[in-house]
């Protein structure tokens, strides 16, 4: 499946591993060790997205949910690992969200 993500490109959404903000700018990495910088706000983006695949774990991230390896819930804080080994904090106000998303 493919979405705009700018008013010029257009990407493979299964390619996607993670979006990380940058104030008004979204960094895209993907599965390839590839990176691309979108001119969109990680808002706009996500709202893009669809639901089923992609979660927002704080204001600055969003995972693709095939790259999460490992969900990890303490006292209302969280953490994530993905498969390449990189773990992000989970916003404790998403913590519950996280957790119904990932037991769909």
């Amino acid at each position: 499946m493919k979405t705009n993500i700018s008013s010029r490109f257009a990407i493979d959404l299964d390619t996607v591993y993670v979006m990380k903000s940058d104030i008004n700018y979204t960094h895209i990495h993907f599965k390839d060790g590839k990176k691309m910088l979108s001119s969109y706000t990680i808002a706009k983006v996500f709202a893009t997205l669809p639901k089923t695949g992609f979660v927002r774990i704080s204001r600055q991230i969003v995972v693709n949910r095939d790259a999460i390896y490992k969900f990890e819930e303490c006292n209302k804080l969280g953490q994530i690992e993905l498969n390449d080994g990189s773990i992000f904090k989970v916003s404790r106000r998403r913590v519950d969200s996280l957790r119904a998303f990932l037991e769909i």
